[in-house]
């Protein structure tokens, strides 16, 4: 199940879209953002959109992860790479597999 990168809900229909996962509930918003961004004659970049309208409606939600040991993120980058997926997608299935009591 991918993460839409406009909301960060799973869950929803999603669709790709210009190298963003955007999920059915965000596709208007998204467009409409597009569509007035190709009228104005500027790039359109749909995975710039998405973080920015997420950035928007989730303030506060960014950190930084400091001092992760070399060797640990080259192996989370090599299976998220295998697996298709991003290091952002990877530390959030992480974090909500233990937040529901999952394993890690």
């Amino acid at each position: 199940m991918r993460r839409c990168d406009t909301c960060g809900r799973t869950g929803n229909a999603t669709i790709g879209m210009g190298g963003a996962t955007i999920c059915n509930q965000c596709e208007p918003d998204v467009r409409e953002e597009m569509d007035r961004l190709r009228q104005a004659g500027q790039p359109v970049n749909v995975m710039h959109i998405a973080r920015r309208i997420f950035r928007a409606t989730n303030r506060g939600s960014d950190f930084l992860l400091k001092d992760w040991p070399a060797d640990l993120r080259a192996l989370a980058e090599d299976r998220a790479s295998r697996d298709g997926t991003s290091i952002r997608e990877l530390i959030l299935s992480a974090v909500e597999a233990y937040v529901s009591g999952g394993s890690t």
